[in-house]
């Protein structure tokens, strides 16, 4: 810096201010402007490192940055986003549409979790051929029959390719799928669960939430190349038993049936919702045409406990849900203490916890 100065001085600086510089002006003048220049040019330079800096762009994880993924909603912190929440989830008016896989389960937890909210529709997938409990969300059900196959996620399958294929002036703004059995994976952590109203917010927001919040330490967000080498040979739960005969499906790994599916996952970082219960926005959801949903429902009709059922669970989140800023993705990952690879959730990220 300081060579380029003194060149400026004695080579282009008397072409430029030829009255200013003239050959009467001593060295020792010359010299003198050169300190001068360098003195201003550093202060500059530290004045910026200062002042240029923003902030919400820092990726430490003591200053988390700012995402917002919508001109009107911002989150607040890192914290929230690797969880999958927001600081504040304000009251919407939307219009809200509910899809329920029914076989069994008790639904008296349902009149409360919409307690407050105007539901516009309500579809009751019944696949058990046992009658539809009661509550008050029932004044505006329409119940469809169904086969007892692909579990819950047929049902969702299925009705994404529905509202695919319906008209746009009859859709709600954000569609909750659920499940009878909406507690049946909850984890013991608290809090645990989402209330609709967060739910809906998270999904105006980004394009998709999830009921079921993650287990302490551990992110919404998978690696994307762990995840897709996701394999379950059998199912195993300890609220309820299930025939594993033909449980295992053609696919080496959930990599091979995204690629039979034609579904592309972010490349660096997916978002993963277990328990089968969650919210999309129904712009996110008519992002894939209908013959897309269906190939995946048809997936889902080989059998009730099927293994395609766990990678369809495994995808919902990524295929709906907004993209996240590449900063806050890096954020995210730098937050990361190693990958998970026990379980069933292979690929979460995890965080270090305080005792």
């Amino acid at each position: 810096r300081s060579l380029f100065i003194f060149n400026f001085l004695n080579r282009d600086a008397p072409k430029l201010c030829p009255y200013l510089w003239s050959e009467a002006m001593t060295l020792e003048t010359r010299f003198m402007f050169l300190v001068l220049l360098t003195t201003i040019s550093a202060f500059v330079l530290v004045h910026r490192q200062f002042t240029c800096s923003n902030p919400a762009e820092d990726l430490k994880l003591d200053r988390p940055p700012v995402a917002e993924l919508d001109s009107k909603i911002k989150v607040a912190s890192l914290e929230d986003i690797w969880v999958g929440d927001v600081s504040e989830a304000k009251p919407l008016n939307k219009r809200v549409g509910l899809v329920i896989s029914y076989c069994q389960g008790d639904l008296g937890w349902l009149d409360g979790f919409i307690a407050g909210h105007e539901i516009h529709k309500v579809t009751l997938v019944s696949k058990c051929g046992n009658p539809a409990p009661t509550g008050n969300w029932r004044k505006k059900a329409e119940i469809i029959e169904a086969q007892n196959v692909g579990g819950n996620d047929k049902s969702v399958a299925m009705a994404f390719s529905n509202i695919t294929s319906s008209n746009g002036s009859s859709r709600c703004d954000v569609y909750f799928f659920l499940k009878d059995n909406i507690s049946i994976h909850r984890k013991k952590s608290k809090p645990s669960s989402r209330s609709l109203n967060e739910m809906l917010h998270l999904a105006e927001m980004k394009g998709f939430s999830c009921f079921q919040k993650p287990a302490r330490g551990f992110s919404q967000f998978h690696d994307t190349s762990a995840l897709k080498s996701f394999k379950l040979k059998k199912y195993r739960s300890k609220e309820a038993a299930f025939d594993n005969s033909g449980f295992e499906s053609i696919y080496a790994n959930m990599s091979e049936w995204l690629d039979a599916m034609k579904i592309t996952l972010p490349s660096r970082l997916t978002p993963v919702c277990y328990g089968g219960s969650f919210a999309a926005k129904t712009s996110q959801i008519v992002n894939l045409p209908a013959e897309r949903w269906t190939a995946i429902e048809n997936s889902l009709s080989r059998g009730n406990n099927i293994e395609e059922g766990h990678f369809a669970e495994r995808s919902w989140a990524g295929i709906l849900s907004v993209p996240l800023p590449k900063k806050m993705e890096q954020a995210i990952n730098n937050r990361s203490h190693y990958i998970n690879f026990r379980g069933g959730e292979i690929g979460a990220l995890v965080a270090k916890t305080k005792r």
